[in-house]
């Protein structure tokens, strides 16, 4: 049985009785070493390796174990190098339930072995975000929160910058911090979106300097989104996120400009799921993620127009 806060949820604070068929909480990235879609964490414990998506299956991806973390900040270079930001690790409790508390540090996987390297930088956090700036060839962080089982909770709105072999915090002014948000980069406008979880309902945009909002209401009104580039179409897809504890299954595309609704039907609606284009089959995949009480283990694929279910 999940426990959720009425503003986001608090992973760190999450009480799992048994271990769920699926996952959520984890995060979804094309690795374009592995040519295929890369999952990373989820609500797990002790050691977890990288899952590559075929296609058909998840198989594991040798040597490739990391500390088990949920709602871990994850993106990918174009080389297909995975940075991964902090997150929140489990451990079981005397009475059998399990919990999860906040952690940091950076760790890098070249594709021969994780390396962590760094543990300065951003805060301790799970619930943020990170997206590859391709044009400037650097990892850009964003928000998070760094909720305890305590009920201690500090929302963070502070933007870093990751490149040469270190973070560099880039702006403490833009959007009012946040949770549960989502962002992709946006090569064709050389944007860094971020989505979801903020009271300004807004789209933001970050060009390096400064955030300027870009658009106003849904999807961004929204906890728990899920971005990727399509790089067949040229354009952001979103799908999910929860508002009013109703869980959206809609799929939505940016142009740069707004928000349009490119599938009304699909996957059932699900938030802290993962969401990522596979740039060598030239789909985007989905997988798992939670409604209120339920964890989720179906994979998914859409094509552009229409959803598929392809596990789960």
């Amino acid at each position: 049985m999940l426990t959720f806060s009425v503003l986001f949820w608090p992973v760190a604070a999450l009480s799992l009785q048994d271990p769920p068929k699926g996952v959520a909480g984890h995060a979804m990235v094309y690795s374009a070493r592995l040519k295929a879609v890369v999952r990373v964490g989820g609500e797990e414990f002790g050691v977890t390796p990288l899952m590559k998506w075929t296609g058909h299956d998840w198989d594991t991806v040798e040597g490739s174990d990391l500390p088990a973390r949920s709602l871990a900040a994850a993106a990918c270079d174009t080389e297909g190098n995975l940075l991964v930001h902090g997150g929140a690790n489990g451990s079981k409790e005397a009475d059998g339930s399990s919990r999860f508390h906040v952690t940091g540090g950076t760790w890098w996987w070249n594709g021969e072995g994780w390396r962590k390297v760094a543990s300065d930088g951003p805060a301790f956090r799970d619930h943020h975000a990170v997206a590859y700036d391709a044009a400037r060839k650097v990892f850009v962080l964003y928000g998070g929160s760094d909720a305890d089982p305590t009920g201690r909770t500090t929302l963070f709105g502070d933007t870093w910058e990751w490149a040469d072999d270190h973070w560099t915090k880039a702006a403490d002014a833009g959007p009012a911090p946040r949770a549960h948000c989502a962002m992709v980069y946006d090569p064709l406008r050389k944007l860094t979106l971020m989505v979801g979880a903020g009271p300004d309902s807004a789209t933001w945009g970050w060009n390096g300097k400064s955030w300027r909002r870009l658009a106003e209401g849904a999807p961004a009104d929204r906890t728990s989104v899920r971005m990727c580039w399509d790089t067949k179409a040229k354009r952001v897809l979103l799908f999910g996120g929860s508002k009013d504890w109703t869980f959206a299954s809609d799929t939505w595309a940016w142009d740069g400009k707004a928000w349009k609704v490119v599938a009304k039907e699909g996957p059932p609606g699900r938030m802290v799921h993962g969401f990522a284009f596979d740039e060598a089959r030239g789909v985007a995949v989905l997988f798992g993620g939670a409604t209120r009480t339920d964890v989720l283990g179906d994979t998914w694929e859409f094509d552009g127009k229409r959803w598929k279910q392809t596990g789960g």
